[in-house]
């Protein structure tokens, strides 16, 4: 008897699921569609989400400034203690400090002209903001030196492409080595060409990208501003004998026929003295540049040797190579100070935007530091739209949800008013309530299930078609995000709110007799 029982729901269940689904399937097809636009919902909140989050760890946007006043160098100094406390980080969500300076620097461009760049130098070029800087989109074609390279120690220049342009090069032309005038005056006198009294040092470039924080054109390490502004020596002067004397050359990758064109451009009576070899690792890191390559050191000669000889040498092996492939570097790291005594700027970089403005207010109460209210504000803003996005995508959710629940009681309500007969005719022939919402939950399984796969499908179809067609937010983030955490919420918050429905919703309509439904007394 069991087993004709369970031959017949199964055949009630293929012919009922049928009249569930409608004429030509519509209810299926009308639910995928409610489906579609919940996950096309969810897929567009998790993309927002994740940009934002991107945005919000972003160094470029958790990055304050802050600036000393004129006459509050003591306050600063006590601020700036201050901040280095493992309690006040935790308090106001930062994690770094650093001393930043700012001064002007002469850079030399391709056709002689100067240009003084506005220009940040970092005390910390191993920190996550330079890695943001370095980041691949925004980076100019590649030209980059990897950021876990970087040390305080390297002496290099991270420029922005505008600054490049000035300077006369293009995106195919990058130099692995830029020209700082230093001030050398009497360098004529060893030899050393002279634009006035000032003599061409090489500096490596780091990188070319395209924005750099605070609209800077070049920032540059702590390091090159010590050489620069705080060392007595002037390290960069070129009226230096030893500096002449020794000669350092970066050859890029391209080049295989270094150490034999030095030979042959090297006379027969210094042939004995001549060697040519790698610098030591630490020039290597210091002096790197953007460019794959080494630095060699030639030595030749002896120290009685003229300086004209190793000028001579020095422009017979530059004849031989473009000044892309090979060119002549300088050992500037004579500096062994404890570092810069001047405090100009604070770089603080912010986990969390949460206190941003009582950090603002803590630093005025307490030190009567200013920190600019647009960078508080433009942070404030942009946290408070990040919680706003998150409360509005699962607003979106639950009014998807609800949509769904309502679509599916008004379909099983419709389907009852004109099944309740044979409904009732099933109770009279010993179907139970239970039975027979056991396979309108089937039904509703199955129909869901089906709905699910089929929405998922056409709206990862689409997620994956965006960037090919161009669409991409900022160039890199995609506006849809399906599969996250949220998607798995929805999809299990789906399935239980339709059996949750369909018990519910049939309990309530199976309550009433056979006869009741057969005669429709209700």
């Amino acid at each position: 008897m069991n087993k004709i029982f369970d031959d017949y729901l199964h055949l009630m269940m293929l012919r009922e699921g049928k009249i569930v689904l409608g004429k030509r399937a519509v209810n299926l097809w009308l639910l995928t569609l409610v489906l579609l636009a919940t996950f096309l919902s969810v897929a567009f909140s998790g993309g927002s989400m994740y940009y934002l989050n991107e945005k919000m760890n972003d160094p470029f946007t958790n990055w304050v400034n802050v600036e000393k006043g004129y006459d509050s160098t003591t306050k600063f100094r006590e601020f700036y203690s201050t901040l280095d406390d493992s309690a006040m980080m935790q308090r106001y969500g930062y994690k770094t400090v650093e001393i930043d300076n700012q001064n002007a620097m002469t850079i030399a461009g391709i056709d002689d002209r100067s240009f003084f760049p506005q220009m940040r130098f970092m005390g910390q070029m191993e920190e996550d903001l330079i890695h943001a800087v370095l980041s691949t989109d925004n980076v100019v074609g590649g030209c980059a030196i990897n950021p876990d390279t970087l040390t305080n120690d390297n002496i290099g220049l991270l420029l922005t492409k505008e600054f490049l342009y000035k300077l006369g090069y293009r995106e195919d032309s990058i130099p692995p080595y830029v020209d700082f005038l230093s001030h050398s005056a009497g360098a004529d006198t060893i030899g050393v060409e002279l634009d006035g009294v000032y003599a061409r040092a090489p500096l490596p470039i780091l990188g070319v990208v395209n924005r750099l924080p605070m609209n800077m054109d070049v920032i540059a390490s702590m390091s090159l501003y010590n050489l620069c502004f705080e060392d007595e020596n002037h390290p960069l002067c070129m009226n230096n004998e030893t500096y002449q004397r020794e000669l350092r050359f970066f050859v890029s990758d391209n080049v295989t026929n270094f150490e034999e064109v030095v030979k042959n451009c090297t006379v027969d009576s210094l042939q004995e003295s001549l060697w040519i070899l790698p610098t030591e690792d630490i020039a290597q890191k210091r002096l790197k540049c953007w460019k794959p390559g080494l630095i060699y050191t030639v030595s030749v000669g002896e120290p009685q040797t003229p300086i004209e000889v190793f000028q001579s040498l020095t422009k017979k092996i530059l004849s031989h190579y473009s000044s892309l492939d090979v060119c002549r570097v300088y050992d500037y790291d004579k500096y062994r100070g404890s570092g810069s005594s001047i405090i100009n700027y604070l770089a603080i970089q912010f986990e969390t935007l949460d206190s941003i403005r009582a950090f603002e207010q803590f630093a005025d109460r307490e030190y009567g530091i200013k920190i600019e209210m647009s960078q508080v504000n433009s942070k404030e803003n942009f946290n408070a739209v990040s919680v706003m996005a998150g409360l509005l995508s699962w607003a979106m959710i639950v009014f998807s949800i609800t949509c769904i629940i309502i679509f599916i009681v008004n379909m099983l309500q419709g389907y009852f008013q004109k099944v309740k007969r044979n409904l009732g005719t099933f109770k009279a022939f010993g179907i139970s309530n239970k039975d027979l919402t056991e396979v309108y939950v089937l039904i509703m399984l199955g129909v869901i299930g089906f709905a699910l796969v089929l929405s998922l499908s056409v709206t990862w179809l689409i997620e994956c078609l965006l960037p090919m067609l161009g669409f991409m937010k900022d160039g890199e983030f995609n506006y849809l995000d399906l599969w996250n955490t949220q998607t798995l919420w929805t999809t299990v918050i789906i399935v239980a709110s339709t059996l949750f429905t369909v018990v519910i919703v049939m309990n309530r309509l199976l309550k009433q007799t056979p006869g009741d439904l057969i005669y429709d007394r209700c």
